[in-house]
């Protein structure tokens, strides 16, 4: 079978991906450029069996050109670059690697909040420019923290939040999975979030329902000097609303690792008190070591026919 690893970066930190499908004696090719169309995607899997993914869109006219596709392994947790129900119709397998960067993500939202609070970032860029302020800030200990969306990472956040000595946290969910929350959480709807929150941190997926969670209706809701957090998916927020929110001082700042269009390029660059990361929430070495073997061994099992852990999609080979 013939693979290829889209996935970048890959095999950095480790070459143990790399001794794995070797040891296999597969064939194996590595693009490691910018698919940023869909041509150039069908192009690259036209005589490949699996591909090793990372943030290219398989949509379903890319799906339905690569006849040979069996299986899309995907590096990281996010879906919303793979058309599931045209992997379905065109027999093409898909698994994820949801565990390996959960522990990363959720520290990097830690220190996005620690840098939201105090302004790090709009200190630095002032030293920069040589101009000497000093912010002020709030402390997390005094602050009421929403959490919406409490799977692997959001309750991972919610953890974290209770050891740094948070009051009171509030959390949203559509499904809570039998998790028991300390005394100090508390399940409540999204509006009482918006509303009550000093903190908002996102970490649901990207669907059709969350499409634009955030906008002007919501942002309306907002405390005066609340801060707004998303590692989650770009498109969840609406980046327009965003910086109007940001720029007409409703929210004291934001942090967005995320964004519906990316590399981003947008109005949001323009704004001191909006922290902006290029998608790195997981990129901590040892997790992205465990996702991209994580991916290896999901190839490896399914063209050897064992079971597939994090298995979505519906065909098997």
């Amino acid at each position: 079978m013939n693979i290829l690893v889209t996935a970048t970066p890959f095999c950095e930190d480790s070459k143990e991906p790399i001794k794995l499908l070797k040891k296999h004696n597969l064939n194996f090719i590595f693009y490691s450029k910018d698919i940023n169309t869909e041509t150039k995607l069908i192009n690259l899997l036209k005589d490949k069996d699996i591909v090793i993914a990372g943030l290219e869109n398989y949509s379903e006219k890319v799906l339905k050109k690569s006849k040979k596709l069996k299986l899309i392994s995907r590096v990281g947790i996010g879906l919303d670059n793979i058309d599931l129900k045209a992997a379905k119709k065109y027999k093409v397998s898909v698994t994820n690697t949801p565990d390996g960067p959960t522990a990363a993500v959720v520290e990097f939202t830690i220190g996005l909040i620690f840098s939201s609070l105090r302004l790090i970032h709009k200190s630095y860029l002032n030293i920069l420019n040589s101009n000497w302020t000093r912010e002020t800030g709030f402390r997390i200990e005094n602050c009421i923290i929403g959490v919406i969306g409490v799977g692997r990472t959001g309750s991972g956040v919610v953890n974290l939040l209770n050891k740094l000595g948070v009051k009171k946290i509030l959390v949203n969910d559509i499904n809570y999975n039998n998790i028991k929350f300390k005394k100090n959480t508390f399940k409540t709807t999204k509006k009482k979030i918006y509303r009550q929150a000093d903190i908002i941190s996102l970490h649901i997926p990207y669907t059709k329902k969350t499409h634009k969670l955030i906008s002007y209706k919501e942002l309306k809701m907002f405390k005066k000097n609340s801060i707004l957090i998303n590692t989650s998916r770009g498109g969840i927020v609406d980046e327009k609303a965003l910086y109007s929110a940001l720029k007409n001082k409703k929210l004291f700042s934001a942090a967005m690792d995320v964004f519906l269009n990316e590399p981003y390029k947008g109005q949001l660059k323009k704004l001191k008190n909006c922290l902006l990361t290029s998608h790195m929430a997981s990129m901590s070495k040892d997790c992205r070591i465990k996702m991209e073997t994580e991916a290896t061994e999901a190839a490896i099992r399914f063209i050897n026919k064992k079971k597939l852990k994090n298995y979505l999609g519906k065909i098997e080979l």
